[in-house]
């Protein structure tokens, strides 16, 4: 029986370190959007959306995935091209989900009062008063007002914030370039 247990943990404990093992740990290389006089940080890695200006085209957004951070040349492969740090004029970044979330849920809760109070009135000669009637439209404009306020953050480096890549790696993996 004891034979049978140990067998067991450890048949657990070889699976678990098996799962560990492949994981990816890109988290460990990042970019990183600072704030000045602020504790406020964003951390973008490999797999993740940005919106941004060049420096080079101060007016045109272009909304990317980050393909690789190059932390020894400073650089992001952003959809095949390079980008140093300091090529970026502007970052925007949406706010987090819960937030951008709140806007929708208001003005569909806000609707759907309004929808099914009028279909009531009209059809089951219910009441539809003047307080079913702000209950509606006060929650269509508050998820409206939170979809504007919410929208993105836009950060201009060197006035507001800058850019950082940081490498928590603890050990950096040999490539053969032969």
């Amino acid at each position: 029986m004891e034979l049978v247990k140990k067998r067991s943990v450890l048949i657990i404990l070889t699976l678990i370190v098996g799962i560990l093992e492949s994981q990816k740990c890109d988290a460990q290389v990042f970019l990183q959007i600072e704030k000045f006089n602020s504790l406020d940080l964003i951390r973008l890695g490999p797999g993740d959306k940005i919106q941004y200006k060049t420096n080079e085209y101060k007016d045109t957004w272009r909304s990317e995935t980050i393909d690789q951070i190059l932390p020894d040349e400073g650089t992001l492969v952003i959809d095949g091209y390079l980008y140093k740090i300091e090529d970026f004029y502007k970052v925007s970044v949406p706010h987090s989900y819960g937030k951008r979330a709140l806007g929708p849920i208001l003005q569909s809760f806000g609707g759907g009062w309004l929808l099914f109070g009028g279909i009531g009135a009209l059809f089951l000669n219910g009441d539809f008063t003047f307080w079913d009637a702000i209950i509606g439209t006060s929650a269509v404009g508050l998820g409206t007002l939170f979809k504007k306020v919410f929208k993105k953050r836009v950060f201009t480096m060197g006035q507001n914030s800058r850019l950082r890549i940081v490498d928590l790696r603890l050990f950096i993996p040999e490539v053969n370039r032969a």
